[in-house]
C-alpha cells in the first residue's frame, strides 16, 4: 500500500513531464488543465494516505493497547518479587543467628 501511495504522490510530476514533451501552441490554451490534473493528483495521494493511516492505526491500536496490558502485568510481577526480595533481606538482616 505504501508504494502505492508514494507512486501516486510522485504521478504529477511524471505527467507533467510527459505533457511538457508535447508543448506547442495548444500547451497555452492547457495549462491551466494541466496544473488542475497535478492539483487533483496531489490530492488524491493525500486523501489516499490520510485512508492508508487510519487502517494502519485500527490495525496498531489494539497491538498496543494489547502490549500495555502485558507491560503492567509484568511490572506488577516485578514489584511483587522486588517487593518480597527486600523482606527476605530484612529478615535475614534481623535474624540472631548473626
Amino acid at each position: 500500500m505504501l508504494n502505492t501511495v508514494d507512486l501516486i504522490a510522485i504521478l504529477p510530476q511524471y505527467l507533467q513531464l510527459a505533457l511538457e514533451c508535447f508543448e506547442n501552441n495548444d500547451y497555452v490554451k492547457h495549462g491551466h488543465d494541466i496544473r488542475t490534473v497535478g492539483q487533483t493528483a496531489r490530492y488524491s495521494a493525500l486523501l489516499a494516505g490520510i485512508v492508508f493511516g487510519k487502517r494502519r492505526y485500527d490495525e496498531l491500536k489494539p497491538i498496543a493497547a494489547e502490549e500495555r496490558r502485558i507491560e503492567e502485568e509484568e511490572k506488577k510481577v516485578r514489584e511483587e518479587q522486588e517487593k518480597i526480595a527486600k523482606a527476605l533481606a530484612e529478615a535475614s538482616e534481623e535474624s540472631i543467628l548473626k
